[in-house]
């Protein structure tokens, strides 16, 4: 909910920000192949930003690991190479608490 909500809340910062283009493009990256639930999840997403920004920033999803795989696409989220990545259980070894079911991370 936490990167949803700090996705968002760049998505708004750059609407406020003076327009460079008519579009703003944004990089989302995954590790599922095509129909996988990443691959869906991405899709969702990346329709619901265009819908409410009305077209002003358009998502592209680069999925099947194309970007890289889960520790290569965070790395380039923390660079700014990419700008979303959907991990899959590597957020497990990268922050503990996102492994156990009995910890509560929000």
């Amino acid at each position: 909910m936490r990167v949803f909500l700090a996705s968002a809340a760049v998505i708004l910062g750059m609407l406020v920000a003076p327009a460079r283009a008519q579009t703003t493009e944004l990089k989302l990256g995954h590790v599922g192949s095509p129909g996988s639930l990443f691959d869906v999840s991405a899709a969702e997403f990346a329709k619901r930003v265009k819908e409410k920004t009305g077209g002003k920033v358009v998502i592209q999803i680069y999925g099947s690991s194309q970007l890289g795989d889960d520790t290569e696409l965070l790395q380039k989220v923390k660079l700014g190479t990419v700008d979303f990545a959907l991990p899959s259980t590597v957020m497990s070894s990268v922050v503990p608490p996102t492994g156990c079911s009995r910890c509560r991370i929000w």
